[in-house]
């Protein structure tokens, strides 16, 4: 886990780092799409926000 800040936005943000070779080797890469196409539905104030994702060729990162 990363603190990362939005300098437009002035707002914090964690970034979640997921090596996609221990997705791989683990077998999780449909366990891992479904995780994150629910997040992205879940509203509510006692459950983390997941705002974003994306890769850069050797991990996978959650914006939360």
């Amino acid at each position: 886990m990363y603190r990362a800040l939005h300098k437009q936005a002035k707002k914090a943000f964690a970034l979640k780092k997921i090596s996609k070779k221990e997705v791989k080797a683990q077998n999780m890469i449909t366990q891992l799409n479904n995780e994150i196409k629910i997040s992205r539905q879940l509203d509510h104030p006692n459950i983390i926000r997941l705002y974003d994702t994306f890769d850069d060729g050797e991990d996978i990162y959650l914006v939360l």
